[in-house]
């Protein structure tokens, strides 16, 4: 067979490789204290993944879901306090938990992307559902601007905008909504 006649395989193979997420995949915090994993059986079934949040190193389980294979991301503040887990079991719905480290221990909040959903669609009027479309949101990207401040890039019905989450209280987050221009 000649080299060729393999590109074609070759570069499906490649494509095929970067648009699955990895089936496990893993966030330790920046002091290793604590881990959150995932494991995907790749079935596409409903509750092929296992999700859980650690303590290292006795691997004492504080949190465990099982969602589907879709696309699964966590991201931990600099300081190792707070850890954000988002679940997007599919094209609809996404889930956010947030973690505060309370010494050995964890406290779980779920975030309410219901409402994030709400304060987008009314300070961004661009990124409002026309019907009969449905809405259409992931979140590309999340990062922390410090221990207290969560920041998510959403494409939200083809608008990029920013949300900013600020989580200095436990279980009541203020949000905030920009554009991505008033970045």
């Amino acid at each position: 067979m000649h080299a060729r006649s393999l590109l074609p395989i070759v570069l499906a193979f490649a494509l095929t490789s970067f648009a699955d997420p990895p089936a496990d995949d893993s966030r330790p915090s920046p002091d290793g204290r604590w881990i959150v994993s995932w494991h995907c059986k790749r079935t596409w079934q409903p509750d092929s993944c296992g999700i859980s949040l650690s303590r290292q190193p006795d691997g004492k389980v504080f949190f465990t879901h099982q969602t589907n294979d879709r696309y699964i991301q966590a991201a931990w503040s600099s300081d190792s306090s707070k850890c954000v887990l988002l679940d997007a079991p599919d094209n609809a719905n996404s889930y956010l938990w947030l973690f505060r480290v309370r010494v050995r221990h964890i406290a779980t909040e779920k975030l309410d992307y219901e409402k994030i959903s709400a304060d987008i669609e009314a300070a961004v009027p661009a990124a409002r559902r026309q019907e009969p479309a449905i809405t259409r949101s992931g979140i590309e990207k999340i990062e922390w601007s410090s221990s207290s401040e969560l920041r998510l890039l959403i494409l939200y019905n083809n608008v990029p905008v920013l949300v900013v989450v600020d989580v200095a209280q436990p279980n009541s987050p203020n949000i905030r909504v920009l554009s991505r221009n008033e970045t």
